[in-house]
């Protein structure tokens, strides 16, 4: 279905409160972020009657419209060409603690902290559970019963990788 993606950009503009309703935008593969300054502005009724809207909803200091992949991204050009700002990483993370106390800024930060870390913590907890399993007594005694020595190299190579990548011994 060919769409008037012009047509679109204004509508958005206009159902979410105007153009002084939007300090700015951006866009992911399927939804267009808008960070707006009075969320009580913005009409969801409206926004979901405009063509090609899939959805609508507020999280993090935004009000996302979702369109889809690559409808998303000619709606914004067009609503960029119409004059709104696009939005800054500084921005995002603004709008993201707009409206929050203290306690929960600070979960939001210690979350932005850790969240990178958790594939690592996953990644050496599983390599720690096979060296477990792998230096449990009982495996080594099965490998052993199956015609394999029952050797102390294991021991030493996953004790000497285990302390070199994780400090544990």
């Amino acid at each position: 279905m060919n769409y008037d993606y012009a047509k679109i950009a204004k509508e958005v503009i206009q159902a979410v409160g105007g153009s002084e309703n939007i300090k700015s935008a951006a866009h992911c593969a399927t939804r267009l972020r808008l960070i707006v300054a009075d969320r009580s502005l913005a009409d969801d009724e409206k926004v979901g009657e405009i063509d090609a809207v899939k959805g609508t909803f507020f999280t993090a200091g935004q009000y996302q419209i979702i369109f889809g992949t690559g409808h998303v991204n000619r709606v914004y050009e067009q609503i960029v060409q119409l004059g709104i700002a696009e939005t800054t990483a500084s921005e995002a993370k603004e709008a993201k603690m707009d409206g929050k106390n203290q306690v929960q800024k600070a979960i939001r930060t210690f979350g932005d902290v850790f969240v990178p870390v958790i594939p690592a913590l996953v990644a050496t907890g599983l390599f720690l559970g096979l060296k477990g399993a792998l230096l449990n007594d009982n495996f080594l005694d099965l490998c052993q019963y199956f015609g394999q020595k029952k050797s102390k190299d294991y021991a030493a190579f996953f004790s000497s990788s285990s302390s070199f990548c994780c400090g544990v011994k």
